[in-house]
């Protein structure tokens, strides 16, 4: 007999975004059930520019210390052609954050993390992936499997929300939600390095993207 669980809310998707709704309502008193396929929070740094505005968020559920503690602070851009400057953005506006926060998403969800399991009875169900779920005028009932034992439950709850990114699984249960829109087509790199220079120091305040002669490329230095 497959078993039932019963919350509040559901959540598809244990990024920055699905931990921290499960942070926050959990801190204010609702049941919560989490998944996510993977095995942790991400080893890689993905999505790692903090806006302003997202830090303002963040200070006020008591996360922001955590995050600046961890992260570096970027002023702003500066473009640069075959090593020299030929323009620059600066970071600024009416914020108690006026600048850009850099920090790995892995570090990021470690954070929150580290807080939905010190403050909270809510626990991320790692390795567990929604397959499925059936709603009515009262509730959904999610399907989730872990992966590793291929054990499969469902969860009752009062609300389902997808924070499992752009191929989400909620979305894609739903078939009147089309997601419409266009692909456009073009090359990305992101990769975690160490380097080294002389002048290094000169480009650790800013973010720099530097070209190289007359090439549609650029490459961001963070």
């Amino acid at each position: 007999m497959t078993k039932t669980k019963n919350v509040d809310v559901v959540i598809s998707g244990a990024g920055p975004v699905g931990l921290l709704l499960a942070y926050d309502l959990s801190k204010k008193g609702h049941s919560v059930a989490i998944v996510d396929p993977k095995p942790g929070p991400t080893d890689q740094s993905r999505a790692i520019l903090i806006t302003s505005r997202t830090m303002e968020i963040l200070d006020g559920k008591g996360l922001a210390s955590d995050i600046i503690k961890e992260g570096f602070i970027s002023s702003g851009m500066r473009m640069l052609r075959n090593g020299s400057v030929f323009g620059q953005l600066d970071a600024c506006g009416d914020t108690s954050f006026p600048y850009m926060t850099i920090l790995m998403q892995g570090k990021t969800e470690e954070i929150i993390n580290k807080r939905l399991e010190k403050e909270t009875d809510c626990r991320v169900e790692w390795e567990t992936k929604l397959e499925s779920y059936t709603q009515d005028a009262e509730s959904v009932t999610a399907t989730v499997k872990n992966i590793k034992t291929n054990e499969e439950y469902t969860i009752r709850a009062s609300y389902i929300i997808g924070a499992d990114g752009s191929h989400s699984a909620v979305r894609k249960c739903t078939p009147d939600w089309t997601f419409e829109g266009v692909a456009i087509r073009t090359k990305f790199i992101l990769a975690d390095l160490t380097l080294t220079a002389d002048d290094i120091g000169s480009f650790s305040h800013r973010m720099n993207a530097f070209n190289l002669g007359n090439s549609r490329y650029y490459f961001l230095l963070c």
